[in-house]
């Protein structure tokens, strides 16, 4: 027997579920859409403005998700990482670390919750082991070639330097 959301007037088979209630696709993102916009107001932060109430993260961090979350950007990413929240009506913003191979990066995003946009704010280098040139190109640590980079490895076309992430083997 198939199960089926249980919004109003909907017959459409489950996707997940909400609190203990299954919806179809289109009513989970409506129902964490409708969490999350209700939360808003109520949001208090710890010392690194991440949202003191973990069932409001958890429900941001999956609409966030749902409406197509840039590459890498996971559920579980996002409720993790992120911090230095703000929000602004319904946009909300914040900063998360991504740690492709041997560098580490602060991104700030914004997410507005009610149309489910994204945009890309910036982007900073928080550590990384190699070397920049003037126009912040990567450096091969072994000849100083410009580094050809993917999330999951650095590597070098001039000679036969590779590193990989340690999840990319």
């Amino acid at each position: 027997m198939r199960s089926e959301c249980k919004w109003a007037g909907c017959d459409q088979a489950v996707l997940e579920h909400v609190g203990g209630v299954p919806y179809c696709r289109v009513h989970v993102i409506e129902n964490l859409r409708q969490e999350v916009i209700e939360g808003v107001p109520h949001l208090q932060f710890d010392e690194k403005r991440r949202p003191s109430n973990s069932t409001w993260l958890n429900r941001f961090s999956r609409l966030a998700y749902f409406c197509d979350a840039p590459e890498g950007l996971t559920k579980g990413k996002i409720e993790q990482r992120s911090y230095a929240f703000d929000t602004h009506n319904m946009i909300v913003e914040f900063k998360i670390e991504r740690h492709p191979v041997e560098r580490v990066f602060e991104q700030h995003w914004s997410f507005n919750v009610q149309t489910g946009e994204w945009r890309f704010l910036s982007e900073s280098i928080v550590d990384t082991e190699y070397e920049c040139d003037d126009n912040g190109n990567f450096l091969c640590p072994a000849c100083g070639a410009t580094l050809e980079l993917s999330p999951g490895r650095a590597r070098c076309t001039d000679c036969d330097f590779e590193h990989l992430h340690e999840h990319s083997w």
